[in-house]
């Protein structure tokens, strides 16, 4: 797709988001639009494996939200919550 196609659906969608004048819709689109955006980030981080650094990182920061969970500090999602949001 060139740029300029890119740049006009661009467009298109800022109108019909700019026309929403429901707060509830427009949080809608915007969980949408990070669902997909997280989904097509994760697409392109499937071709690069992650880095020793990165793993630990990554275990490290699990380690600090079950303890803050644990602490009573961080609220924790349910199950089925979680589970909903790996299908969609």
């Amino acid at each position: 797709m060139s740029t300029t196609q890119i740049n006009t659906l661009r467009g298109e969608l800022l109108s019909e988001i700019v026309g929403v004048e429901e707060a509830e819709v427009l949080e809608r689109i915007k969980r949408s639009i990070a669902r997909i955006l997280s989904k097509e980030r994760a697409k392109k981080e499937e071709t690069r494996p992650q880095t020793k650094e990165e793993i630990i990182a990554d275990l490290h920061e699990v380690g600090e939200q079950i303890r803050l969970a644990r602490e009573g500090k961080l609220k924790g999602q349910p199950l089925e919550d979680f589970f909903h949001e790996l299908h969609n």
